[in-house]
């Protein structure tokens, strides 16, 4: 197993298609995807999870998009993180995570897998820059993007409309690598 991040509470690699159907269960699962905006999940079907990860192995640029799944250190998933839009100008790309085993959350685990997936692009691709977004009813979200020192760019109104309708204000981030290591140095992380 070729591990991208191990810490003492996470363990990441790339997905592999043996992770379709644990991908399926969370992206249809509502209670996991309530807080991007799908209230009754993704509806998915395996072979459409399953033509999705086809493509993402099939992708050998080393600017495509990566996912990756997360496992605590029983060797049990527990959440994903992405990465992509790479912008070799600025040296940025954008992120997004979530902890899916919702016996998982409120443990501390998504900010810990923040704080590992960040570290890893900056220190290790070389990035000087992630972009990072959320819906506005994301509080937690928020909050724990605002801790680590990511600045608000701008709140977009009436960003995106979900399929039940509902209509979703964003707000977005960015995150400056000196920022970065900064909060990690201030708050005594050590990663």
């Amino acid at each position: 197993m070729v591990w991208i991040i191990q810490s003492s509470r996470i363990k990441v690699r790339e997905v592999t298609m043996d992770d379709v159907k644990t991908f399926l269960n969370w992206w249809n699962d509502p209670q996991v995807m309530k807080d991007v905006g799908f209230e009754e999940g993704l509806k998915l079907t395996y072979d459409q999870v399953y033509e999705q990860f086809l493509k993402r192995t099939k992708q050998e640029s080393s600017k495509a998009s990566k996912l990756w799944i997360v496992f605590d250190q029983d060797n049990h998933p527990i959440g994903e993180f992405s990465y992509g839009e790479h912008n070799d100008v600025e040296r940025s790309c954008r992120i997004g995570l979530k902890i899916c085993d919702v016996k998982a959350q409120g443990k501390g685990l998504g900010k810990h897998l923040l704080l590992q997936g960040m570290h890893y692009l900056f220190s290790t691709l070389d990035y000087h820059k992630i972009y990072i977004d959320t819906l506005t009813t994301n509080k937690r979200a928020i909050q724990l993007y605002q801790t680590i020192g990511a600045a608000t760019l701008e709140v977009k109104k009436n960003f995106w409309t979900n399929p039940q309708n509902i209509v979703f204000d964003a707000i977005f981030f960015e995150c400056l690598r000196e920022n970065f290591y900064q909060y990690t140095l201030d708050n005594n992380i050590h990663i």
